[in-house]
């Protein structure tokens, strides 16, 4: 501990692990929104609440993007010594900044199988669960 309350972490893969993990839990979480939303309610091209999740789902993927991101700098080592945990990681990191990145001019709550009208949160969902899914991957690596 150092100053008032800064505590310094040691970049081990264990901490790395618990991170990603309580990370991995959050994206499930937020999934689980975007599901429960399509399952529900969606299909209805216009649903004034749909706009709300994609953007509030698109911030917090964003935020989870930016801790990642710099994780990566702060376990390099970790990361780097870990057979294929790097391109995992690479390919995580990409996932989320492309569902972080989404944008419409109008966030439209069509079917996830329209022909005519797209489903904006089960593309956003598709990124999102694709990041989870590599966090999963590397978090499996990294407790051998």
């Amino acid at each position: 501990r150092l100053g008032q309350g800064i505590a310094f972490f040691d970049p081990r893969s264990d901490n790395l692990r618990v991170t990603l993990d309580a990370i991995a839990s959050d994206l499930g979480s937020i999934s689980e929104t975007i599901d429960l939303h399509i399952t529900e309610e969606g299909g209805f091209f216009w649903h004034n609440k749909v706009d709300d999740k994609f953007y509030r789902a698109k911030g917090k993927i964003y935020g989870h993007y930016m801790i990642l991101r710099e994780l990566e700098k702060d376990f390099g080592e970790v990361i780097g010594e870990r057979s294929g945990v790097a391109d995992i990681y690479s390919r995580m990191l990409n996932s989320l900044a492309k569902a972080a990145s989404l944008q419409s001019m109008v966030i439209l709550n069509g079917k996830a199988d329209s022909q005519m009208t797209p489903c904006h949160l089960c593309g956003q969902g598709f990124y999102l669960l694709r990041a989870r899914t590599n966090l999963r991957e590397i978090t499996d690596i990294l407790r051998d």
